[in-house]
């Protein structure tokens, strides 16, 4: 998807704007991570012995944390691509805006970039509220994928 907005001239190119990017980078990591909470959540229920109320109220709770988690992940990449420097990232620095890709960074600036991060953090943070303090691990994940700095 990342071709569409890197070659203008392809016939199936669409102008990249504030309503596709979160749509494509949701579906691709949000629903990724999605995914991936979910398959704990089947793990704990076949495994352990947890009140059901909080296992419904899990299994709830995870799609909407799973997506606000992985849109948060690739926004902070876009972010840490413009900022970091390759040493830090174990990767070129910079190559996302030497392509012409698609990023938060291209279409917000990097302090809007950092907004919509942490906005995404407190998403996850509101998905997972009604869970109280058991919901400490996923809310410790929302944050290292937020502050993390490579």
């Amino acid at each position: 998807m990342d071709l569409i907005a890197e070659h203008p001239g392809w016939p199936v190119h669409r102008q990249v704007d504030d309503g596709w990017l979160p749509r494509y980078r949701g579906w691709v990591y949000g629903a990724g991570f999605g995914l991936q909470l979910g398959l704990g959540v089947v793990t704990i229920v076949t495994t352990a012995a947890v009140p059901a109320v909080w296992l419904l109220a899990l299994l709830t709770a995870s799609p909407s944390h799973g997506a606000a988690v992985g849109l948060a992940f690739q926004v902070v990449d876009d972010i840490l691509d413009a900022t970091a420097e390759a040493a830090q990232l174990g990767k070129t620095a910079g190559k996302d805006a030497a392509a012409g890709k698609a990023t938060y960074v291209r279409l917000h600036g990097l302090e809007g970039a950092r907004r919509i991060a942490a906005d995404l953090r407190a998403q996850a943070r509101d998905a997972i509220a009604p869970l109280g303090p058991r919901a400490a691990l996923l809310d410790a994940l929302a944050t290292l994928i937020v502050d993390r700095n490579a």
